[in-house]
C-alpha cells in the first residue's frame, strides 16, 4: 500500500512536467500515467495491480523513445538543465517502484 502511494504521488509530480513541455511524441505515455493513477484507486487487490504496472512499465519505458529518451528544449540552458533534471528524477523515482 506504500508503495502504490509513493507511485501516486510520483505520478501527480511528473504529470504536469510532461503535459506542459510535451513536444506531441509522449501523448502515450502521458494516457498511461494517467491510467496508472486510475489502476492505483482501483478495487484490486495489490498484487494484480504490481501486475498491472510491471506491464505497464515497458510501454512507458520501451528500449527506445518512450520517457526515457524524452527531453526537453530551452534556449535558457539553466532553465533547460533544471527541467529536465526534474523530469529525469521522477522517470527514475517511477522506474524503480513499477519495475
Amino acid at each position: 500500500m506504500e508503495t502504490e502511494l509513493e507511485i501516486k504521488i510520483v505520478v501527480q509530480q511528473l504529470l504536469p512536467l510532461l503535459i506542459k513541455y510535451d513536444n506531441g511524441k509522449i501523448n502515450y505515455q502521458i494516457q498511461k500515467l494517467k491510467d496508472i493513477n486510475e489502476i492505483i484507486d482501483s478495487d484490486m487487490n495489490s498484487s494484480e495491480k504490481k501486475e498491472i504496472l510491471k506491464d505497464m512499465s515497458k510501454n512507458i519505458y520501451p528500449p527506445q523513445g518512450g520517457l526515457t529518451d524524452f527531453y526537453v528544449w530551452d534556449n535558457d540552458n539553466s532553465k533547460r538543465i533544471e527541467i529536465n533534471q526534474a523530469i529525469s528524477a521522477l522517470n527514475g523515482k517511477l522506474w524503480n517502484l513499477i519495475k
